[in-house]
């Protein structure tokens, strides 16, 4: 090839403009590079620059030991990460960030979608301009945000609830600026709802006797109560 350069024990760069200095690496296409032990650098300016690392497509760098980076202007900067796409970036360890502009920051985190950020451990954010900062949470739909462990939230803009009070969360806001709820759900099972909740009937447990249930409907305009009794087995 043209202008290529080997710089260590069995590398291999062919192409244009292309480096393997790290031992066994190779680099193939167009001003990529291959500068660690068996790395892999294939298309156009493309950088492994971590130990076993792969990176290929147009200008990815896989900087992490054992990671991929694909498609264009991404980068896996984590041990064993994945960033594919366009400019997404996997930084922490064993994360996956796909799609466009998302961020896999916590380890074994995963963003996808466009302009997600999973920046916790164990944290998934999908959708768009999700944010799932919490360990374990999750995040999905259009600008949400999921602040608690292991806190789910879905739909649109919802009110940030950080200090570990709500499970679940569904946002119903219309923007940054003007975020709110239409339903949350703590961890103790109480839910609230913004609007009204139908339903044919409603089963109550006495707060003085737990093992004694009410059934709670209206029959032709009349509202009526009736306890339920279990049935007794022979």
């Amino acid at each position: 090839g043209t202008n290529t350069k080997t710089a260590a024990n069995n590398a291999h760069a062919e192409g244009k403009n292309t480096e393997a200095s790290g031992e066994n690496a190779h680099a193939e296409g167009s001003y990529t590079v291959a500068s660690d032990n068996s790395a892999h650098a294939e298309g156009s300016s493309t950088k492994a620059e971590g130990m076993f690392s792969h990176a290929e497509g147009s200008s990815t760098e896989a900087a992490g030991d054992r990671s991929h980076a694909e498609g264009s202007s991404t980068v896996s900067s984590g041990e064993n990460a994945h960033a594919e796409g366009i400019s997404t970036k996997a930084s922490g360890s064993s994360a996956h960030a796909e799609g466009s502009s998302t961020k896999a920051e916590g380890m074994a985190s995963h963003a996808e979608g466009f302009n997600t950020t999973a920046g916790a451990v164990f944290a998934h954010a999908e959708g768009i301009n999700t944010t799932a900062g919490a360990q374990y949470s999750h995040a999905e739909g259009n600008g949400t945000i999921a602040a608690s462990g292991a806190q789910h939230v879905q739909g649109k803009y919802n009110i940030a609830e950080g200090s570990g009070k709500y499970a679940h969360i569904v946002g119903n806001g219309t923007e940054d600026n003007a975020r709110s709820d239409a339903h949350t759900l703590d961890w103790e099972g109480n839910a609230w709802y913004a609007g009204t909740v139908e339903c044919t009937g409603i089963i109550l447990t006495d707060t003085a006797d737990s093992t004694r249930r009410f059934l709670l409907q209206v029959t032709g305009g009349q509202i009526v109560l009736s306890e339920i009794v279990a049935q007794q087995t022979e």
